[in-house]
């Protein structure tokens, strides 16, 4: 599993790098910071329901706290929330291809022109078991991770503050039941006079 999560971790940087190019930033611009940072790799598998049409949450609704997130998936159980209609949406299973969900660390960075991607997993029922294999890039443990400034003007301010993993595995062992993502948007509130 060494040479493939190496391997993850090169197809990371490379998604990464094309992604800052498409916010107009240069595509090196953190890639330091991502190359010694923290990857973590998620292996789940959830059982079928046997003899039944519901759907069990798997894993409950929730954005990953990474820049990205790689994912891998052997069967249908993926779902999105699309921030359109406000409905969980079915991800189709394209055998061998890889998706990529952007993550908090991503929406911070972009000052929200990218958006963390609320998702869940389901299990329905079927015979298949589903598996799915998640590569997630972040930075290193304490890195303070701000919106890039080239991105905040005086039409579109800053957005959110900085952040690190620290701040959300701390947030995740208080129990919030609000999105990580959510605890560290800046709010405007003008008064009124």
């Amino acid at each position: 599993m060494g040479n493939c999560t190496m391997e993850m971790r090169k197809l990371s940087i490379q998604i990464c790098g094309a992604m800052m190019e498409s916010l107009d930033l240069e595509a090196t611009y953190l890639k330091a910071e991502i190359e010694k940072g923290v990857q973590m790799v998620a292996i789940n598998s959830y059982s079928p329901i046997s003899g039944s049409n519901m759907k069990i949450i798997g894993a409950s609704q929730h954005s990953d706290f990474s820049v990205i997130t790689l994912l891998l998936q052997s069967s249908l159980g993926l779902q999105v929330m699309d921030k359109n209609d406000k409905k969980w949406k079915s991800v189709p299973v394209i055998k061998g291809a890889l998706l990529v969900l952007v993550g908090d660390l991503w929406e911070v960075l972009s000052n929200g022109e990218y958006k963390a991607v609320l998702h869940r997993a389901i299990r329905t029922s079927g015979n298949e078991t589903r598996l799915s294999i998640a590569s997630f890039q972040s930075l290193e443990m304490d890195e303070i991770l701000e919106p890039a400034m080239k991105l905040v003007n005086e039409d579109h301010p800053e957005q959110y503050r900085g952040c690190c993993l620290r701040d959300y595995l701390k947030h995740r062992a208080s129990g919030e039941s609000k999105p990580f993502v959510e605890t560290v948007k800046i709010t405007n509130s003008a008064t009124i006079q």
